[in-house]
């Protein structure tokens, strides 16, 4: 397992002797607590020095790797000579008088009482940092438990050693992992992978540590597996994964997952650790049976993430759904960010939005859309689920280690893009003119108008004129796109036809002399539709005149002194009825 921890600015320079910890620097885990459903990403600005430790755990005796990538030159020193100077301190400690409690080698390692500084040199170990990387080790005493036992904390400093005098320096870091130095009885296990899902292409194992597993009297150990105390299904078959450990009773191995997609369940599980077994002899029945020397069942505990996509087949510019559950962290739910293939999603102009990050819910379950590029390839592609990242803050260092889902891309099948409509109420006598789109160049569009879903004889333009015999009816149009051997069809929403309206463009009038005795007439006045039905109804003061409606009238002496006028009705099928008066004239 490797180890990586990325550092926090600190505040100041660290003092020439580096006798003062940095303990208010914060210490940003570039790999997580395994059994944490996350996944580190690589920070913008700041400080990007990273350190990596070749495990967290050892017995006493070993050596640790260690290396380091990033490194900054304070701005200040950077035109001075000489290569800057990481120092590292156990638990914070200066050992002045008994020098550095460990022992430090490596290319990159320096002997620091070689170094121009005036604090003395008995309580760090010194790494040269040439390009901004170093490469050392550090040698762990064969009896640092005796007087040291548990953990123990790392404190790599940088600010103000060179190899020179002056000479450039560090920009001011402190970066503290932790390792633990187990005792000759302390067993550690745990499960170092992070995405698992049941049943998937990948992240269908768990990696997991064992240290300190050693028989009675010392030696090799087998152990067994199991998976919430029951058998792991592989294939249909029940597989108790035996390992064997090294003699020092340590291993790192692989576990394989069940294969059916729902044996587990998202959320937390627990990967038993069975020892005192003879291993895929017979499946024990109890999880704790002993066969020689110590037995146990000791737990690790690891969760179970599952991502699920809306579909597996999808074309450049559409959308893609994905489900998630058991995305949790301590305290409830989690940033996860989406990528595709492994990288972000790219800023397109074609979309308004993109979603590169869901906040889970307490329980752990989310829903998010991103939307696909339109110039995606057609073929295989990836989006990728990574927990425990800032969303957006930059390209994700691991993406390998995050559930991947599997998509196609397809060639854009032939479709509208707009779906076929027409603007305002139907109504007779007025045209309604179909709008649509189709999705590629060099389609031929064909017309259908339909009344009441029956096709209308010889209505095959793409507009339509609707006549007496749609009022009242539903009017809708059906669109036929063909590209080559491609045809697609659809139809417009159904919409009511309204009754026609007559409109008066010239009021009646009436003419000839209004005295008794003379015959009076009107003309029907001008209209907006032709072919209309004309009635009149003479008026006296407003009322109607029985038995006058006709276009003329003769007038009679009740009409002397009183206003006469004509009242002129329009009607036609399917139309709504119109009428003009003429104005009223005094009879004498």
């Amino acid at each position: 397992m490797t180890i990586q921890y990325r550092p926090a600015r600190t505040r100041g320079l660290i003092g020439a002797a580096l006798g003062v910890a940095l303990a208010a620097a914060a210490l940003v885990p570039l790999s997580p607590p395994a059994q944490a459903l996350v996944t580190p990403v690589v920070t913008n600005g700041g400080v990007n020095a990273k350190i990596t430790l070749s495990d967290d755990h050892f017995h006493p005796g070993d050596t640790i790797t260690i290396s380091g990538e990033g490194f900054a030159t304070d701005p200040g020193t950077a035109a001075l000579p000489g290569n800057p100077v990481l120092a590292v301190k156990v638990n914070g400690d200066d050992f002045a008088a008994t020098g550095f409690p460990w022992v430090a080698g490596g290319p990159s390692n320096i002997d620091p009482s070689t170094l121009p500084t005036s604090g003395g040199s008995g309580g760090y170990a010194a790494f040269e940092i040439v390009n901004g990387e170093f490469d050392g080790t550090l040698t762990i005493p064969a009896s640092w438990n005796a007087d040291n036992p548990g953990t123990v904390v790392l404190n790599f400093l940088g600010g103000s050693l060179s190899t020179t005098s002056p000479g450039k320096v560090l920009t001011p870091i402190g970066i503290q992992p932790s390792v633990t130095v187990l005792r000759p009885d302390e067993r550690f296990i745990e499960v170092t992978s992070i995405a698992h899902t049941p049943g998937s292409n990948n992240n269908k194992s768990l990696a997991v540590k064992v240290r300190n597993f050693k028989r009675n009297g010392g030696g090799a150990q087998k152990i067994a597996f199991k998976i919430d105390s029951a058998d792991i299904v592989v294939d249909g078959v029940a597989d108790l994964q035996c390992k064997q450990t090294d003699a020092e009773g340590d291993g790192d191995f692989v576990i394989q997952l069940p294969t059916q997609v729902d044996s587990l369940t998202a959320g937390g599980h627990t990967l038993n650790a069975l020892v005192g077994t003879d291993c895929g002899a017979v499946l024990p029945s109890d999880p704790g049976f002993p066969v020689g020397g110590w037995a146990g069942n000791f737990p690790a505990p690891f969760k179970v993430a599952t991502a699920t996509i809306s579909s597996t087949t999808h074309v450049a510019g559409g959308t893609l759904s994905v489900d998630l559950a058991g995305y949790t962290k301590a305290g409830g739910g989690q940033k996860v960010a989406l990528l595709l293939d492994a990288a972000p999603f790219p800023n397109y102009s074609s979309s308004p939005t993109i979603e590169p990050c869901v906040v889970t819910s307490v329980a752990g379950d989310g829903t998010a859309t991103v939307n696909l590029p339109a110039g995606l390839s057609t073929g295989a592609h990836t989006l990728n689920v990574l927990a425990g990242t800032a969303c957006g803050s930059g390209i994700p260092e691991a993406p390998s280690r995050s559930i991947a889902l599997p998509f196609t891309v397809v060639e854009q099948p032939l479709a509208f893009s707009k779906a076929p409509t027409y603007a305002g109420t139907p109504r007779v006598g007025v045209r309604s003119t179909s709008s649509v789109t189709a999705n590629k160049p060099g389609v031929t569009l064909t017309y259908q108008w339909l009344r009441s879903g029956v096709a209308i004889t010889n209505a095959k333009s793409s507009s339509y004129v609707a006549t007496a015999a749609d009022a009242k009816k539903t009017l809708s149009v059906r669109v036929t796109a063909t590209l080559g051997e491609d045809v697609v069809q659809a139809t417009s929403v159904a919409r009511t036809v309204a009754l026609g309206v007559i409109s008066n463009k010239t009021r009646a009038a009436t003419s000839g002399t209004f005295k008794v005795g003379r015959t009076v007439k009107t003309t029907a006045g001008r209209w907006s539709v032709a072919g209309l039905t004309v009635k009149y109804q003479w008026l006296r003061n407003g009322k109607a005149i029985k038995g006058a409606t006709k276009a003329s009238y003769k007038l009679v002496r009740a009409d002397r002194s009183r206003s006469v006028s004509v009242k002129v009705t329009v009607s036609r099928t399917g139309y709504t009825t119109a009428s003009s008066t003429a104005a009223a004239k005094k009879v004498k």
